[in-house]
């Protein structure tokens, strides 16, 4: 998110449940009273009395829109005709854990969608407390604001007026982000459905910068250089969490993992702030807070870009780099009863065997999955 966390992060998805609870009955009645008070797109467009401004960002929130479903084949859903206004400068404050002494994410389950490892809030002193509470617990988390979210169509997901400064490349990043949720979903499987709609935001948003510019582009070269330091980012934090793994994974007691996590850590801060300088191009990936960092932290690298790789090989090798012939793919494996993954892995590999094996992919899952707004906060 622009105006909170910035790491690498791509908009971080917030699904709003349909559950009989006090948690839901006060969210969705704050949610149902941003729609009750949402206005039509298009009204607003031919209201000639409407801002320049806005009339601007509106006509880019349409024209994004357009491009993700006529050109790349996402789901033409009512989302992204209306406007909205939350009050603030995001939408919704998202509450994550992970167990302190292994990645084991902390799952909230929801009927229609199933579990997710997130529980959004509309108040900040809510999300507070259900992070506190989950820290009495033992468990590693973090509170983080976000500016998009998929209701995976149960709702019209609108436009939100602090959206309005926001480049082309954010705003198409992260509504293409957020309608691959309502076009290709798979319940329970929670790694599957945001690192796909990561991999199709983002290179979905750099195909739409190129229709509106050409391949040199100004605008273009921008999120180039951008993404250049998130990516050197984002491999920090996942060789991070991939040490922690090992960690992890080497049977020892409890007490001394959590001892062992608190040196490694501390070494990884110390690597952090001797290489920001050279490593990332972005000023306020350089100056992140590596304290913030713990389980629940690195695991949205882990749950956004684990597969990345997995998707660009996909898309490049077996729908000839097409995106749109790659959502309609990933589409239709979403709905089978086949792991979507596995099932990607087993097309590479059947199409080509060595390239599989020289991956190093053949017979194991790649790492999973995670942000990138959270370190860019000022």
């Amino acid at each position: 998110m622009r105006t909170s966390v910035q790491c690498p992060i791509l908009l971080v998805a917030f699904c709003l449940p349909f559950l009989t609870s006090c948690y839901v009955l006060k969210v969705g009645t704050k949610y149902i009273s941003y729609q009750a008070k949402a206005r039509p797109v298009d009204k607003l467009l031919n209201d000639p009395s409407l801002d320049p401004e806005t009339r601007a960002f509106l006509e880019r929130g349409k024209r994004i829109r357009s491009f993700a479903v006529k050109e790349l084949g996402l789901r033409n859903s009512r989302n992204y005709t209306t406007l909205a206004d939350s009050g603030r400068a995001y939408i919704a404050d998202v509450v994550q854990a992970c167990a302190a002494d292994r990645f084991e994410r902390y799952l909230w389950n929801y009927p229609f969608v199933g579990k997710l490892p997130y529980k959004g809030f509309f108040d900040r002193p809510s999300a507070e407390k259900e992070a506190a509470a989950l820290r009495a617990k033992g468990y590693d988390v973090i509170t983080r604001p976000v500016d998009g979210f998929s209701t995976l169509g149960f709702f019209k997901d609108p436009l939100w007026t602090f959206m309005r400064d926001y480049s082309e490349a954010e705003l198409s990043e992260l509504i293409i982000h957020e309608l691959t949720h309502a076009t290709v979903y798979r319940k329970g499987q929670e790694s599957f459905n945001e690192e796909v709609a990561t991999f199709i935001g983002e290179r979905g948003s750099l195909l739409y910068l190129e229709s509106l510019g050409g391949q040199n582009s100004e605008a273009l070269e921008d999120e180039k250089a951008r993404r250049r330091s998130s990516a050197a980012f984002i491999a920090f934090m996942r060789e991070t969490a991939d040490e922690l793994e090992r960690l992890y994974s080497g049977g020892l007691p409890k007490e001394e993992v959590l001892e062992r996590k608190a040196e490694l850590l501390e070494r990884r801060a110390r690597v952090f702030a001797e290489s920001a300088p050279r490593l990332f191009e972005n000023e306020a990936h350089r100056n992140f807070d590596f304290a913030r960092v713990n389980n629940a932290f690195l695991d949205l690298f882990r749950l956004y870009w684990g597969d990345n790789d997995l998707y660009a090989r996909y898309c490049d090798s077996l729908c000839d780099g097409d995106l749109s012939a790659f959502i309609a793919k990933t589409r239709v494996l979403a709905k089978t009863r086949k792991d979507p993954k596995a099932a990607m892995r087993a097309e590479l590999a059947a199409a080509d065997p060595l390239a599989q094996l020289n991956s190093g992919e053949a017979g194991r899952p790649l790492r999973q999955e995670t942000c990138r707004r959270e370190a860019e906060k000022p």
